[in-house]
């Protein structure tokens, strides 16, 4: 972000932050969404701060920014009936926000277990060859939205994982370029061989405030157990 930052401030560019997922991650002590001239979070059912439905904000400290997104997220209008922009129709019913607000109380609590459990699954699978693990730089604090491993025979250790009670995730399971809504590019694998190869051995283990630890040691014993 500093580099991002600097470079948008010498050429006056500005700076949206996707922190889709990241509510309360924090680098160099301070929050994600706070560095750029606006953010987004989404508070879908499976983020870490998620309502009973789809929902989302936009944060930002320029009241002129935060009164033009309320207005495009309600059909482009202030004052109904005077459209200044062609809006669309995004406002986030009372509900949700009745939901989000209860929610708002527990949040960094579920957030410190989510760091817990992911120190757990560090722990006890830091030192098997055949998977690697989240890395968290210093100066970063994680929320873990998701733990992601890149994992040695990803579709058959998954097979394995599922037959043993445990359930796990592919986010994503393809890389962008090669969706088929950009066939018309023409790319290869080959053209992102990185991104590709990640997409082939990424797995998400079980990661929700409410688990165990023994519940993790057998996730992470399950994993030692197919690798032997």
């Amino acid at each position: 972000m500093d580099l991002l930052i600097e470079i948008a401030k010498k050429y006056s560019i500005h700076v949206i932050e996707d922190c889709a997922q990241a509510i309360f991650a924090e680098f160099k002590n301070q929050y994600v969404g706070t560095f750029g001239d606006i953010a987004t979070i989404s508070f879908y059912p499976g983020k870490n701060l998620g309502a009973f439905g789809d929902a989302g904000a936009v944060i930002t400290n320029n009241n002129n920014l935060a009164e033009k997104v309320r207005m495009i997220a309600n059909h482009g209008q202030k004052i109904k009936h005077n459209h200044k922009y062609e809006g669309i129709n995004s406002r986030m019913d009372g509900l949700q926000g009745n939901i989000l607000n209860v929610k708002l109380n527990h949040i960094l609590s579920w957030t410190k277990k989510r760091q817990a459990i992911a120190n757990i699954y560090r722990k006890h699978l830091k030192e098997l060859p055949n998977i690697s693990i989240p890395k968290v730089d210093k100066d970063c604090t994680h929320v873990f939205h998701l733990y992601v491993i890149l994992a040695e025979k990803r579709n058959e250790l998954m097979s394995f994982l599922k037959d043993n009670g445990i359930g796990t995730a592919l986010h994503y399971p393809n890389i962008l370029p090669l969706l088929a809504c950009y066939d018309h590019l023409n790319h290869s694998a080959s053209d992102f061989p990185m991104g590709f190869d990640a997409s082939q051995r990424i797995l998400s283990l079980p990661m929700f405030p409410e688990l165990e630890e023994k519940e993790i040691q057998y996730v992470c014993q399950k994993i030692k157990e197919f690798y032997t």
